[in-house]
């Protein structure tokens, strides 16, 4: 039986006040993951995660995981998965088609962490990748990327707060998914910045991406159902 990906709907936002609904479909799927800027703290980060998770070391630095794009969804009220050992991260999303770069997200690249250690592109294909419903326009907000600022909350509590200078610029970002592998539609998921205090396994998780320079929010949250296991 062949699968049909459904198009996915969402609202953009434009600077001078109009809303425009734009689909995608047909799009492959990707999480970026180690996008900072500081390569010696990722390399600390990817020793930690060794030494104390088990996390295996990835191939390159940055890196790109490629997802199945069933996966993504847009602002669900909840998701659902396996344990309770999994965890939301907050990520700018690049939302290509036509062949290029129009419009930006934010998302939550969620995670199985119980699985991590076994791999990192599997842990996060268990997962749901959630995107928010409302998008802007990526020619619009481009020139002012460094001073976004990305926040996330584990059930109400701050998580992980940085502007995106931290962060890879856009066309690195794009640059992690092989150029035989991206295709004229596509998500692609930019990586996570830093939590405030560790991990946590929340029943709650929201994220958002502001603009300073105009008020803006893009904001997606979502509860987290776990199908515990019968015995």
């Amino acid at each position: 039986m062949l699968y049909i990906l459904e198009m996915l709907e969402f609202n953009c936002l434009h600077l001078d006040g109009s809303v425009e609904t734009v689909h995608l479909g047909g799009f492959s799927l990707f999480c970026a993951g180690y996008t900072g800027r500081d390569r010696t703290a990722i390399e600390q980060h990817i020793r930690e995660l060794e030494e104390q998770l088990g996390v295996p070391r990835p191939r390159t630095v940055p890196t790109c995981f490629p997802m199945v794009s069933r996966l993504a969804m847009v602002a669900p009220r909840e998701v659902e998965v396996y344990g309770t050992v999994t965890s939301g991260e907050a990520e700018p999303v690049l939302l290509r088609s036509g062949g290029r770069l129009r419009w930006l997200a934010v998302g939550s690249d969620h995670t199985d962490r119980a699985h991590e250690r076994h791999g990192i592109a599997e842990s996060k294909n268990l997962c749901p990748k959630i995107l928010s419903s409302d998008v802007w326009d990526l020619a619009e907000i481009a020139n002012r990327w460094d001073t976004l600022q990305l926040r996330s909350w584990s059930d109400g509590e701050l998580y992980q707060e940085a502007p995106l200078a931290i962060m890879l610029p856009v066309a690195d970002l794009v640059a992690t998914v092989p150029p035989d592998r991206l295709t004229t539609e596509a998500i692609i998921m930019g990586g996570t910045i830093p939590t405030v205090a560790g991990l946590k396994y929340g029943g709650r998780f929201e994220c958002s991406l502001s603009d300073p320079q105009s008020g803006r929010e893009l904001r997606v949250g979502y509860n987290v159902r776990t199908v515990a296991p019968i015995s």
